[in-house]
């Protein structure tokens, strides 16, 4: 944790770190870690704007891990079948990192799917610095930042055909989109295609 946060740009609040008794609950066993990594840094940016942990409360450079899991924001989307956990950071393409059961979880925005990553945010930690890669997808968003200039505050990368349905990682297919909306929208997509059969037929419709 001390490697990512020394690599971390400045905090995204300013002010003291307070998680509710609400939060740290849904964080059990990993509150203090949690607690501890906000109370270093309260909401930071690493590899570029790739992976983005949340400060404790909403700013005009971030969501707040308090308002980003609140229920009617994006997570109502996905009720019907999982609840992420809470979720404290994101990558570039709004794929959520979260804490479950006390463990770290990897949530896959388009299909609603968990993948356990870690029994602690410091082997999380280390799992990303290990993989950056993989796991934040910087080398998209330098990518993309060459070409458009400074990646914008709120917005990750929307595939406009998605990844699930052979969607490509090339920077014709991506679009920054504010990342509620986008939550929204995959939350939906996830419930839309959660029965569909492998190899099962989607068609999309454009909405003027």
């Amino acid at each position: 944790m001390k490697r990512l946060l020394a690599q971390a740009h400045r905090a995204l609040s300013p002010s003291e770190m307070c998680l509710p008794p609400s939060i740290l609950g849904q964080a059990v066993t990993l509150a203090g870690e949690l607690h501890d990594m906000l109370s270093e840094r309260n909401g930071f940016f690493v590899f570029g704007p790739a992976l983005h942990v949340f400060p404790c409360q909403s700013t005009d450079l971030s969501w707040g891990i308090v308002d980003w899991n609140m229920p009617g924001l994006w997570k109502h989307e996905y009720a019907s079948f999982v609840d992420p956990g809470l979720c404290f950071a994101e990558d570039i393409f709004g794929n959520q990192f979260s804490v479950k059961d006390g463990e770290v979880f990897f949530f896959e925005v388009e299909t609603g799917d968990l993948e356990y990553m870690a029994p602690s945010l410091e082997m999380w930690a280390d799992l990303v610095l290990s993989d950056g890669r993989f796991w934040t997808g910087w080398p998209i968003a330098e990518q993309w930042s060459e070409i458009h200039g400074i990646f914008p505050l709120h917005k990750r990368l929307q595939p406009v055909t998605p990844f699930v349905c052979g969607g490509t990682y090339e920077l014709d297919n991506l679009r920054p989109v504010d990342a509620s909306e986008l939550m929204a929208y995959w939350g939906n997509f996830a419930t839309f295609i959660r029965n569909i059969p492998d190899g099962g037929t989607i068609q999309f419709r454009v909405v003027e």
